[in-house]
């Protein structure tokens, strides 16, 4: 019997109260976070209740004005901008490249602790003389010591459980259940890694317990088949931490004729380990993490031929790529 509704009526699959009660608190609750803001001085006013993504809308001309003439021809979701201190994320955006007849721009707008973001790099597509892109991986300094806290959160956790327990028996069958039992989500859970490196730190931690408080009880031959648990638990525990710690990277310069960049889309390089070491920081986006998203694939392939097109073919380029 099909289920419905008691303040409207309808099939309890088509019920929105639920919805609107939610989307209603959430809006309250934005509005509050608003005033807060404006009183204690944070961001700026005109600023603060405005919407920190521009999702859904055109560089030009719903968020920069057009100049006389200028036709938009095709926009892409790039990236993602962030910054993290400690693992976490003091400062975000959305980046977008669109292009026109006359220019080039790319646009990414955000939040941070203090206030909103914004960034804007744009050129004239005349000038435009080539591109380079790259969507390849790197690794994350902030997310290393967060996995190593992590190991030693989960691992302590299951040797500290194995440890108190005194039946010799027990002991080694609950450090074998909880050994597997740690490794399921790994491979079970769709990313999510941090939970999966609490579980196997677990996991890993729980099978040391077990077989370390036995090992001088042990002729060779069962030392070799208790390691092998073990060992197990501890290269899941090393591919873990590879996957956590690796992060997906976009870099994405458009260059000049005179190949400085017009639009320059990479992540900034470590400022503090660049001056410990004597070097100069390069700043580019002024964010850390630059992580590609939806059409990152879809300007690879496109960007530079929608460029040379518009350059080479004018209004019949603009007709081959425009997207209404």
């Amino acid at each position: 019997m099909a289920k419905f509704c008691t303040k409207c009526g309808n099939p309890i699959e088509e019920c929105t109260c639920n919805k609107n009660e939610v989307t209603e608190f959430l809006d309250k609750s934005s509005d509050l976070l608003t005033v807060m803001k404006n009183r204690m001085g944070i961001g700026e006013p005109e600023t603060n209740g405005a919407p920190p993504y521009e999702r859904g809308m055109k560089i030009i001309p719903e968020c920069v004005r057009a100049s006389e003439g200028e036709i938009p021809v095709k926009q892409y979701t790039v990236a993602k901008l962030r910054t993290r201190l400690l693992g976490i994320p003091i400062a975000k955006a959305e980046g977008r490249v669109e292009v026109t007849n006359k220019r080039v721009i790319f646009r990414a707008l955000g939040r941070s602790l203090i206030g909103r973001l914004t960034l804007q790099q744009e050129f004239s597509i005349d000038d435009v003389a080539g591109m380079e892109v790259r969507r390849e991986f790197t690794w994350s300094f902030w997310d290393f010591l967060i996995a190593i806290i992590l190991i030693a959160f989960g691992g302590s956790i299951g040797m500290g459980i194995i440890a108190n327990i005194e039946t010799v028996f027990i002991k080694l069958i609950l450090a074998l259940i909880f050994g597997v039992a740690g490794m399921i989500p790994f491979f079970i859970m769709k990313k999510r890694w941090w939970q999966k490196l609490i579980c196997t730190s677990f996991s890993l931690g729980s099978l040391i317990g077990g077989s370390m408080s036995e090992v001088g009880r042990m002729d060779d031959s069962l030392i070799y088949v208790a390691a092998l648990p073990v060992l197990i638990a501890f290269i899941i525990v090393i591919v873990n931490i590879f996957l956590f710690v690796i992060k997906p990277n976009l870099v994405m310069v458009i260059k000049t004729k005179s190949y400085s960049p017009a639009v320059d889309v990479q992540r900034m390089k470590n400022s503090i380990f660049a001056n410990l070491m004597g070097r100069q920081s390069e700043e580019h986006t002024g964010y850390t993490e630059v992580i590609p998203i939806e059409n990152s694939e879809d300007a690879i392939r496109e960007l530079g031929a929608v460029i040379t097109d518009i350059q080479k073919f004018g209004d019949f380029g603009i007709e081959k790529w425009k997207v209404d």
